[in-house]
């Protein structure tokens, strides 16, 4: 696994990733994967990179699967800090 484009992913998730509505979720998963690709290019990080990544935090899913996951641990966390 590249660890430069691990340590991207996770800055980028925590910049860029807050709760949404579970029923909005895979279509924004789609849309915060397509602008990580943009920003990663800026970044001289590939997607290869990228997708390398995402597959092995996912089981074999893809950036969106991450993104999704990364959706639900926001909405999972902000929840928990509700209860608190």
């Amino acid at each position: 696994m590249d660890d430069e484009a691990l340590a991207f992913l996770e800055r980028w998730v925590e910049d860029n990733v807050r709760p949404i509505a579970v029923k909005l979720r895979a279509e924004q998963a789609e849309v915060l994967a397509a602008k990580c690709y943009q920003d990663a290019a800026d970044a001289d990080i590939s997607e290869e990179a990228l997708d390398e990544v995402a597959e092995e935090a996912t089981d074999g899913g893809d950036l969106t699967a991450y993104m999704e996951a990364a959706l639900d641990k926001a909405d999972d966390l902000a929840t928990s800090e509700d209860e608190d």
